[in-house]
């Protein structure tokens, strides 16, 4: 089934800038290095694109989430204590002559 030509659209070429500049961001560069490689018509509007990347992965990075916290908490808090051999093994052992 073929879409209508109303809601086809032409890549934009700035998607694939993009797609190539967050690469290179997630391969270890500095955005400062990244943004050399471009032209300065490119560097004003990647520049706050590729910070807005950096602030959200340090901040996900570096927070633990609070699902987590509470179940390490919970793991600490109800942890049952462990059976002693007795209670484990509850039915005597045949002793051999």
């Amino acid at each position: 089934m073929r879409l209508p030509a109303i809601f086809r659209r032409a890549p934009d070429p700035r998607a694939g800038l993009l797609a190539e500049a967050l690469a290179l961001y997630e391969d270890g560069l500095e955005i400062a290095a990244i943004l050399a490689l471009y032209p300065e018509e490119d560097q004003r509007w990647l520049r706050p694109l590729l910070s807005t990347g950096q602030i959200v992965s340090n901040a996900l990075g570096d927070e633990e989430t609070a699902s987590t916290s509470r179940a390490r908490s919970r793991r600490r808090c109800w942890r049952r204590p462990r059976p002693s051999s007795a209670a484990a093994n509850p039915r005597p052992r045949p002793r051999v002559p």
